[in-house]
């Protein structure tokens, strides 16, 4: 049994070291390479930076010094040990699966933003699927979300008056007419408003 658990954490052990590539990328990402709000937010944290920076050179000499005293101890015939010893790079990973958890809800939160922003609210004229007009006093946006080869495209195109965005609808053969709130109401019911 021991020599099966040995190799088991053993593996798991020499695994553990793909943390390096994965710590690499994350920190030079987040340090400044990525953008996004996410990452704004996470590089105004200099805990979580500084946790993936040292798991890109500290990391290695735990797992080393933890596999150079696992051997001397099993050599010395300290079986318990030797695999205690082996739990340590283990361990030593849950400071890293915090600052993962951490940084997944901060990415959840800006995403959940995005799709709530460019999805069509109660008061937003609807044209067709993924295509909207949000109204903000005498200013006008057109949203339209277009599936693509990288995922989602979407574009937010900004009128200043009612004329300029009636005449963007026509020239792209939408009916304001067939634009329509949750209430019902048509976008071209906001013609002698404006």
């Amino acid at each position: 049994m021991y020599h099966f658990l040995r190799t088991v954490l053993l593996i798991l052990v020499w695994l553990s070291l793909l943390v390096i590539p994965y710590a690499f990328i994350s920190y030079v990402c987040y340090e400044g390479l990525c953008g996004g709000g996410a990452a704004g937010e996470v590089r105004s944290s200099p805990f979580y930076l500084k946790i993936w920076g040292y798991y890109m050179w500290l990391y290695p000499f735990i797992v080393f010094g933890a596999l150079y005293l696992s051997r001397r101890a099993r050599l010395s015939g300290d079986f318990t040990s030797s695999l205690s010893i082996l739990l340590i790079p283990l361990l030593g990973l849950l400071p890293l699966l915090y600052v993962s958890f951490q940084i997944g809800k901060i990415n959840k939160k800006y995403t959940d933003q995005e799709t709530a922003y460019y999805t069509a609210q109660a008061n937003d004229f609807v044209c067709a699927p993924g295509k909207f007009i949000r109204t903000n006093k005498n200013q006008f946006y057109y949203f339209a979300t277009a599936p693509g080869q990288y995922g989602k495209s979407r574009t937010v195109t900004y009128f200043n008056d009612y004329a300029e965005i009636e005449s963007f609808l026509k020239n792209n053969e939408i009916d304001s007419s067939q634009c329509k709130n949750q209430q019902g109401a048509s976008f071209y019911s906001l013609k002698n408003k404006h």
